[in-house]
């Protein structure tokens, strides 16, 4: 499995880093194809942001059952213990470092669970372009 930011969402992370504060979090927005996801949008939900079940239920239905994951920005453990949870296993957790004027540096996770939750690290793809982090 990797995971790929289509540029409008690579865009939209570099603007939040830029902008907010630490802690800031939300979804992410895409599809799977083969091993491959797909993030095409994120959706910010605040500083802090408690992740649930029936959040990310509505969520899930407002775009159609393309939520794939999470994003947080400096989150540490207190972002992981909101996002280890039985609803988000399976999917995508991107983990931003926030760059100034240049793309945040991100690493990608996935939701596993062996005994307990745990994130397990997934390359990042890279566009056309390339990345430059």
């Amino acid at each position: 499995m990797d995971v790929f930011l289509t540029d409008d969402a690579e865009r939209s992370l570099k603007v939040l880093s830029l902008l907010s504060e630490s802690g800031q979090c939300g979804y992410l927005i895409g599809h799977r194809r083969g091993p491959r996801v797909y993030v095409e949008a994120i959706v910010p939900a605040g500083r802090g942001h408690a992740f649930g079940i029936e959040q990310f239920h509505l969520l899930d239905d407002l775009y159609d059952g393309r939520a794939v994951g999470f994003f947080f920005f400096r989150g540490g453990r207190r972002a992981e213990s909101r996002i280890l949870q039985p609803f988000a296993y399976g999917k995508i957790v991107l983990e931003a470092q926030p760059g100034g004027r240049e793309a945040p540096a991100l690493k990608a996770f996935s939701v596993e669970y062996d005994g307990g939750f745990t994130l397990s690290p997934v390359p990042l793809a890279s566009s056309p372009e390339g990345r430059k982090t």
